[in-house]
């Protein structure tokens, strides 16, 4: 678990959480453009990577 502000997480997470439910699961498809981009991030997440999440959303406030 873990608590996150909108104003630290990437653009796709910005964009497709606001207004979704607590105790819902969502599944987010990032393309690489609002995601991390050409640059990547660490070792794993290549520059043009796309991304998906599964989240689920314990709280909100």
């Amino acid at each position: 678990s873990a608590s996150l502000s909108l104003d630290s997480v990437i653009e796709c997470w910005k964009t497709q959480l606001p207004g979704q439910k607590v105790g819902s699961r969502v599944v987010l498809e990032c393309p690489s453009a609002t995601a991390y981009g050409k640059q990547g991030s660490g070792e794993k997440i290549k520059g043009g990577d796309d991304l998906l999440f599964a989240i689920d959303i314990l709280d909100a406030s």
